[in-house]
């Protein structure tokens, strides 16, 4: 009887210490890892083209004051566009940032080709169209701004592509300055030079340390 009573103590010792150490917290450092947010996709250019009189695919030279069209081919697989587009076809926009290139106005850039790709639920692609801008000869950098409702800062997106046809412009170098005349005006001295006609000292002879007048008479070359 002696025995299964201490048996049975034990258990019972053995069953609360299990318990308790159940019950004790455990640390953060231990507690399991919260999985990794899925990945929410990307707005990226996918593509683009250059317009200019007329010639779709232009990769002709663009100088100052050429006017432009630029082409983006865009696809956006962001879950976040639901938040603007509740189920709906999203209404992408866009704004020129950038001093290269400017435009006429806003109505200018427009939006074209909106469509959903094969796989449901998997974004839009679109295709933007910056007419008639005007290249300013200031670098060579287009650069634009994408964004959809309000144009939230979080949510624009820019977009910068170094256009290597356009040739900066540099100014040409002023002309140098006249030298003024006697009453002020501006005298063109470049070429001007004398021939000697004839000469006279007023007498036969001459000797050391005697004063003399020397008369000369003097053509000028420039007329």
């Amino acid at each position: 009887m002696m025995r299964k009573r201490f048996r049975s103590a034990a258990l019972c010792w053995g069953t609360a210490a299990l318990l308790a150490l159940l019950l004790v917290p455990v640390p953060a450092s231990f507690a399991a890892a919260a999985p990794a947010p899925a990945d929410d996709g990307s707005l990226r250019v996918t593509g683009y083209s250059v317009e200019s009189g007329g010639v779709v695919g232009y990769t002709g030279k663009i100088t100052k004051d050429n006017t432009v069209t630029i082409v983006l081919n865009v696809s956006d697989d962001r879950s976040f566009l639901a938040k603007y587009t509740g189920g709906n076809q999203p209404k992408p926009q866009a704004r020129l940032n950038t001093d290269s290139f400017l435009i006429p106005g806003q109505g200018n850039i427009k939006i074209a080709n909106l469509a959903a790709p094969a796989a449901a639920g998997k974004g839009w692609s679109y295709t933007l169209r910056f007419e008639n801008m005007i290249y300013t000869g200031i670098g060579k950098t287009f650069r634009c701004d994408i964004f959809y409702g309000a144009g939230d800062a979080a949510d624009v997106v820019t977009y910068a592509l170094d256009v290597h046809q356009c040739e900066e412009y540099t100014a040409p170098a002023a002309p140098e300055p006249a030298d003024p005349g006697q009453d002020g005006a501006a005298v063109d001295v470049k070429g001007t030079g004398f021939v000697l006609k004839s000469a006279s000292y007023g007498q036969a002879d001459i000797y050391a340390g005697q004063p003399f007048t020397l008369s000369t008479a003097l053509l000028a070359t420039n007329g």
